[in-house]
């Protein structure tokens, strides 16, 4: 089912059609983190890095969850500040407001709170623009297998000390209306905490973490429908990053 699956999966995003969906609970996280794997695989995009989903308490809630879901970001689909997106490549797009970390050395076994810093060479503002078209309400194991809805993400060029990464604050403008602020700690209430449970989780799921790869752990604020028009987020003393979605 796995393999089938996929290819499933695959040809959907081939055609920028619905995500096929599943529904259902007999499928096991295992199960579905075996599909992901299967699908990345079936894409043959080079793995620039990782991502965290479901970070906040009440969006695992909302899915049975005791903890967050993992998923790959492909090298093909990073924008730098200043990109314009074509929309029309997603069926649903929404704008995610995030911190990313930049890994400066291999990793190869568990890290901790107190010891995942020596592993990270800065965190960086970024973006997430995800794409939730599913060909019906999707369920746990189904947002899992289709590698958490990943479609394109922005990355700063902007590089800051670790040190500082909870103290971020952020607001996202959308044709210059404020649309969400949002904070460090809204991702697992620990942007350090946040990392380290991302690479743990990335080694658990077999994949390599390596220098100059980019961990993103999560949403900040809340998600803004990816309408067409021009989009600034502002971090503050840690920079902006700007986009447009044609």
């Amino acid at each position: 089912m796995t393999q089938s699956w996929a290819q499933e999966l695959a040809e959907a995003w081939q055609r920028t059609a619905p995500r096929p969906v599943k529904a259902d609970p007999k499928i096991s996280i295992e199960e579905a983190y075996g599909t992901q794997k299967a699908f990345v695989e079936l894409r043959g995009d080079p793995i620039a890095g990782y991502k965290a989903g479901l970070t906040s308490h009440a969006a695992q809630q909302a899915q049975g969850l005791a903890s967050p879901v993992s998923g790959v970001l492909f090298k093909s689909v990073r924008f730098e500040s200043g990109a314009e997106i074509e929309s029309s490549l997603m069926g649903i797009p929404l704008i995610e407001t995030e911190i990313g970390f930049l890994v400066g050395r291999d990793v190869t076994s568990p890290v901790s709170r107190e010891t995942v810093s020596a592993a990270l060479a800065a965190f960086i503002p970024m973006v997430e623009i995800v794409d939730v078209s599913f060909s019906e309400r999707p369920i746990a194991t189904d947002i899992i297998a289709c590698n958490v809805a990943a479609a394109y993400y922005i990355e700063s060029q902007s590089r800051h000390d670790i040190a500082r990464v909870n103290d971020v604050g952020l607001c996202l403008y959308a044709d210059g209306e404020l649309k969400h602020k949002g904070a460090a700690t809204d991702a697992l209430g620990d942007q350090l905490e946040a990392a380290a449970w991302l690479i743990n989780q990335t080694l658990d799921q077999g994949y390599a973490v390596r220098a100059g790869q980019v961990l993103m752990t999560g949403s900040l604020g809340a998600v803004c429908p990816g309408r067409p028009g021009n989009y600034r987020v502002d971090y503050g003393e840690f920079g902006e990053i700007l986009f447009s979605l044609k």
